[in-house]
C-alpha cells in the first residue's frame, strides 16, 4: 500500500536530508512537517509539489512505483538516480551531456 509520508521519507533521505533540511528546502515550516508525521496526516497538494520540486520530481514521479520510469534498462536506473540530484548537479550533467553530443558530432 502506498504511503505519502513513506515515500517522502524515501526520497528526502536517498538525498541525505533531514526532515529539518527537507522543510528549510521546501520553505515549509519544520512544525508543519512534523505534524504530518505526528497525527499522520497528508501534505496537501500544493505542499506536496513544493516538496517534489525541491526533491527534483514531478508529482507523476512522486506516486510512480520505483522502477518505473518509460525508459529501460541502464537509461530507467540513469533516470532514478537523476531526480536525487540538486538542480545545480542536474545542470552539469547536462552541460557535460551536451558537450559530449557536439563531440561525437564533430
Amino acid at each position: 500500500m502506498f504511503h505519502v509520508l513513506d515515500r517522502i521519507k524515501e526520497l528526502r533521505e536517498a538525498k541525505g536530508w533531514s526532515a529539518a533540511r527537507l522543510s528549510r528546502e521546501a520553505g515549509i515550516p519544520q512544525q508543519t512537517v512534523q505534524s504530518w508525521y505526528i497525527r499522520d496526516n497528508y501534505p496537501s497538494i500544493d505542499k506536496l509539489e513544493v516538496i517534489c520540486g525541491v526533491l527534483g520530481i514531478t508529482l507523476a514521479q512522486f506516486f510512480s512505483p520505483p522502477g518505473s520510469f518509460t525508459a529501460e534498462g541502464a537509461d530507467a536506473g540513469m533516470l532514478e538516480k537523476l531526480h536525487l540530484l540538486d538542480e545545480e548537479q542536474r545542470k552539469l550533467i547536462e552541460g557535460m551531456t551536451d558537450e559530449f553530443l557536439r563531440a561525437n558530432r564533430e
